[in-house]
């Protein structure tokens, strides 16, 4: 008969199949009851959480701790101060302990846990869930002495002890890749956020910037929309300028040190000795303010900084220039100048309808619109000519592109705009621009010189009305000023079906003559009266006819230019032109006879320029040498 006690054993046993029986169906493992098996070399220690899962931190070393927990997904310290954590540490701690390798597996015992740095310096690591189930659980140690390869990129990667403290898994001692020890140093201090603000950049609304000498806003009505400054004036801004200050200054500012408020005895100044900078975002009540106490004296780097949302915080900024950090001295805090549009003009130039120039020395230079048709220049009281669009694109480029190269004045602080003006020489401008727009509205820019030969501007602009700023050295060369300037560059214009003849000379060759029957486009050809249709290249003359089709000038000279009448005396090239004439129907109505001529500017080497004058013109004019060569064109070549 079986034993009392040979029954009970055998039920024990029973019971305790049925128990490891249990936990395997629902934990699919028997690691609660004989361990986890070390991780395979190669292989990731943490793999059963995402970086969402994460909401608390614990961390210690050498008898510091600290907590920290993700609330509406903003980090927070909550031990041994309430204040922001550094959101990137968080974030790099997390995909740490999800990316680390074991290279090497060693068993507790075969190694000296003092010198793996697993006692004396170890950093404990605990990351848990939003029920506070610890997901990873584990100390570092020392870096080890192994180097190993990312297999992706082949780079050399460092390795450190750790050991996991999660359950069941407290066997073993890995080399893991990484090594993340630096972020641990100094008391844990870099997990508390040294940025004084915590924003998106795309989200900002408005900016808010007050010190003892100025004071100024800076707001943007919607997403994307162009910043404007609102205060003290309204003004448009250099977008680029905006954006640095916020993504490169506002944004990255950090403090050296973040210190608990009670321990720091902050100066006592009066309210208006502080810098403040607050900003606002898009859906916020409240701006978020920066009071930056001034500096103990002139000599000091360093600012300390209280920011309105971290009341117990205290922020050691960079006042001057300092490795990897933006300091205030590189941020535009003081004047608004340095954020404002910095074209010398911003309209539309679609939206003009005329512009008028006048200097100290010539004549205006009248330009106009006519509701169809292209921008024309005024010749006299009664005629208009179409103007050079080169010139006239370069001009409002000039006009519109320019960058000024600092300001003068400032509206904020203007009193006396008569001696201001007398001053930056604009009272008698060396020239002035009015600008007429298609809704009937007008500004004038002014351009003068002080007595020091700084080249000034004033443009009578609302936003610009009391702010003299100082041109580039060079504005001025760049302005057509004369008339000739703007003339167009249309020399001739004969259209092959008005085209009847031509008789060339070219010096030390023979007199060529060419017929042209428009009807038949058939060309006769003689050389020294000499028939020479035969030989006569068609395709060459075509090309000659083509150029006289849009002959066009390199640039306009003086009627009395000395050096152009001197080398015309004797040109190398005449040109004898017949063409019909046409009436104001544009039908066939007698003859006209253009007598072009044309010489090298220079007599010794290669010209690349050449002197021209035609009848009934009262300018000579330079061609270039592609032009004076098309213009000589050997017309018997067989080739093209």
């Amino acid at each position: 008969m079986r034993s009392l006690f040979s029954t009970l054993l055998q039920l024990f046993i029973a019971i305790v199949m049925l128990v490891l029986v249990g936990i395997l169906l629902s934990r699919g493992n028997l690691h609660q009851i004989f361990g986890v098996p070390p991780t395979p070399q190669g292989e990731r220690l943490y793999t059963d959480f995402t970086p969402a899962d994460i909401t608390k931190i614990n961390l210690s070393t050498n008898g510091v701790t600290a907590k920290f927990s993700r609330a509406s997904g903003v980090w927070m310290m909550t031990e041994p101060a309430q204040d922001r954590m550094d959101p990137r540490w968080a974030k790099t701690l997390i995909d740490f302990s999800l990316a680390t390798r074991a290279t090497d597996v060693i068993p507790n015992e075969k190694i000296d846990e003092t010198q793996a740095g697993l006692k004396d310096g170890m950093v404990y690591v605990r990351l848990a869930d939003d029920e506070g189930k610890a997901r990873a659980k584990y100390v570092i140690g020392r870096r080890t002495a192994w180097i190993t390869t990312d297999a992706e990129t082949e780079e050399l990667v460092p390795t450190v002890f750790l050991q996991p403290r999660d359950r069941s898994r407290k066997s073993h001692i890995y080399a893991c890749t990484g090594d993340i020890r630096p972020i641990f140093k100094d008391g844990l201090r870099y997990f508390r956020d040294h940025q004084p603000f915590l924003f998106a950049p795309s989200q900002l609304q408005k900016i808010h910037i007050k010190s003892d000498s100025s004071e100024f806003m800076l707001e943007t009505t919607a997403l994307g929309q162009p910043w404007r400054i609102t205060k003290p004036q309204k003004l448009s801004t250099e977008t680029e300028a905006v954006k640095s200050l916020i993504e490169k200054g506002l944004f990255s500012l950090r403090a050296l040190r973040v210190l608990d408020k009670e321990k720091v005895t902050l100066p006592s100044i009066e309210d208006d000795m502080f810098l403040r900078i607050a900003i606002q975002s898009f859906g916020q009540t409240e701006p978020v303010t920066l009071s930056v106490y001034p500096s103990a004296d002139d000599k000091a780097n360093t600012v300390y900084a209280t920011v309105s949302d971290r009341p117990g915080t205290v922020f050691e900024l960079p006042l001057r220039p300092y490795p990897d950090l933006v300091s205030l001295s590189e941020l535009p805090l003081t004047n608004y100048n340095n954020l404002r549009a910095q074209n010398l003009t911003g309209f539309d130039h679609k939206k003009l309808q005329a512009i008028t120039i006048n200097t100290a020395k010539a004549s205006p230079i009248q330009l106009s619109l006519p509701p169809r048709g292209s921008w024309r220049i005024q010749l006299d009281e009664a005629t208009s000519a179409t103007l050079n669009e080169v010139t006239h694109y370069k001009f409002i480029k000039t006009i519109t592109e320019t960058k000024v190269a600092g300001f003068l004045t400032d509206n904020a602080f203007l009193t006396d705009e008569a001696k201001d003006l007398e001053t930056y020489g604009l009272k008698s401008p060396l020239v002035s621009i009015q600008f007429r727009f298609k809704d009937q509205s007008s500004i004038l820019l002014r351009i003068g010189k002080t007595k020091d030969g700084v080249f000034t501007a004033h443009l009578n602009h609302p936003e610009t009305l009391h702010t003299i700023v100082k041109l580039p050295d060079d504005f001025i060369a760049r302005l057509p000023l004369r008339i000739k300037q703007w003339k167009d560059t249309r020399l001739l214009a004969i259209a092959s079906i008005d085209f009847i003849n031509l008789e060339r000379n070219l010096i030390n060759q023979p007199k060529l003559k060419l017929n042209f029957n428009y009807r038949d486009e058939a060309w006769e050809s003689f050389l020294n009266d000499e028939n020479t249709t035969g030989t006569l290249n068609i395709a060459r003359a075509n090309k000659l006819l083509e150029t006289l089709g849009d002959l066009r000038v390199n640039s306009w000279l003086n009627s009395n230019d000395q050096d152009a009448l001197n080398a015309l005396a004797t040109p190398a090239l005449k040109l004898n032109i017949l063409k019909h004439k046409l009436n104001e129907f544009g039908e066939h109505d007698g003859y006209q006879t253009h007598i072009l001529e044309v010489t090298p500017v220079s007599t010794t080497g290669q010209s690349e320029f050449f002197y021209g004058r035609l009848s009934g013109e009262d300018d000579l004019f330079l061609l270039d040498r592609k032009t004076a060569l098309l213009l000589a064109l050997d017309l018997f070549k067989e080739t093209l």
